[in-house]
């Protein structure tokens, strides 16, 4: 690895809590992990131990990305939450597609907010409170 590239050392891993309306966070959260292929090796798969409460998903940069998102939307948001729901997300493209995530909850009367860009380490409840510890 090229530790001289600030990302090569910086996003190694993503972790995707949900924070509920009153301040607490749901049991369940998206963890993707740094993979040379956006999977992993026979060897890591072997030797992972995943709790119930963690889905875990690989990607080379240990980013999110349009298919980690969905995962997120299908598998951990969308048997948590009921048919009204206000979701605030992060401003990246991945996270702010309304199609997209229309197309996971096109039943549901909820509403999807984005946070405006440059504004989530001041306003988003996580960077201001869980993130900052870490």
């Amino acid at each position: 690895m090229d530790v001289r590239k600030k990302y090569n050392v910086t996003h190694s891993y993503t972790v995707q809590p949900v924070t509920l309306a009153d301040g607490h966070l749901l049991d369940k959260f998206l963890l993707i992990l740094q993979e040379k292929e956006n999977e992993f090796g026979k060897r890591v798969e072997k030797k992972l131990i995943v709790p119930s409460n963690v889905v875990v998903r690989a990607s080379k940069s240990g980013k999110s990305s349009g298919e980690k998102h969905h995962v997120f939307l299908n598998e951990l948001l969308r048997p948590l939450v009921g048919r009204r729901f206000l979701l605030f997300l992060d401003s990246w493209k991945t996270q702010a597609d309304l199609t997209k995530f229309r197309a996971v909850f096109p039943n549901q009367d909820s509403q999807l907010l984005i946070f405006p860009e440059g504004s989530t380490g001041h306003i988003q409840p996580q960077d201001l409170s869980l993130f900052r510890s870490w």
